[in-house]
């Protein structure tokens, strides 16, 4: 098949299918890999396009597209900094928490420490918040079927919310556990079976967790790519997962 950015053309330029509507063209063009062709040479665009219409309309389309990866790397990249500054701050406040314990340990107390933790927690919180909303806006599917602390997590790890749409769902499953399969690589562990979802609330107890985790990175991987191509609330999925995860009972 030959993918142009009006539609899709067999080995003998017959068309498969041609898309006429703007919006559609948009999604299309947003679902088309970097290596296929974008633009058609102009004797095989004209059997479906007048001349004029066919220029008028690839560079609104086109415009639109860049206008579209501008906006989701910028967004993408506002969730990558509140994640890693809410990881961060969790960091220090461990670290002051162990410091102190050790003065607690030797009866003492200090109260700058004190007031430094209850600054962070405070800060943490409102970070939480700001990651929360972030990802609702730019994912709000992975936002209701990941947990939003764990959407961000991902988008990090996948390198963008394009990329994790692009994943097959296998890959979700393990995404973000490169020290375990390290281990694994070296004979030192099991292969892991999941990565950053392994917090999810929904993956129920030790024996569920292998085939729960593959049913929610399978419902991750469609949130995302709901999110990547129509950036819209999709409420059957909340539903689905309900159906397939929430509410069944796995056997072990």
């Amino acid at each position: 098949m030959i993918w142009l950015w009006f539609g899709v053309l067999d080995k003998s330029l017959r068309p498969i299918k041609i898309i006429r509507n703007f919006d559609d063209l948009v999604e299309h063009c947003m679902k088309v890999e970097p290596n296929y062709a974008y633009v058609s040479p102009k004797e095989v665009a004209l059997k479906f396009w007048d001349e004029t219409d066919y220029y008028a309309l690839l560079s609104k389309v086109m415009h639109e597209v860049v206008r579209r990866k501008i906006e989701n790397v910028e967004r993408d990249e506002k969730i990558v900094q509140a994640i890693e500054t809410l990881d961060d701050l969790t960091k220090c406040m461990n670290l002051i928490s162990e410091r102190i314990s050790e003065w607690e340990e030797i009866g003492l107390e200090n109260k700058d420490l004190e007031s430094a933790r209850e600054v962070l927690h405070y800060t943490r919180e409102k970070m939480i918040e700001k990651v929360s909303n972030e990802v609702k806006k730019v994912a709000p599917n992975l936002y209701e079927v990941a947990t939003p602390l764990i959407a961000a997590r991902l988008i990090r790890e996948a390198g963008g919310l394009r990329k994790l749409a692009m994943m097959p769902s296998s890959r979700i499953q393990v995404l973000g556990s490169r020290g375990a399969l390290f281990r694994h690589l070296r004979g030192k562990a099991p292969s892991p079976k999941h990565g950053v979802i392994y917090t999810h609330p929904a993956l129920g107890t030790k024996k569920e967790r292998g085939k729960r985790a593959r049913v929610l990175a399978s419902l991750i991987s469609k949130a995302a790519r709901i999110d990547y191509f129509r950036r819209e609330l999709e409420p059957k999925i909340v539903e689905e997962m309900n159906k397939k995860l929430i509410n069944k009972k796995f056997s072990s």
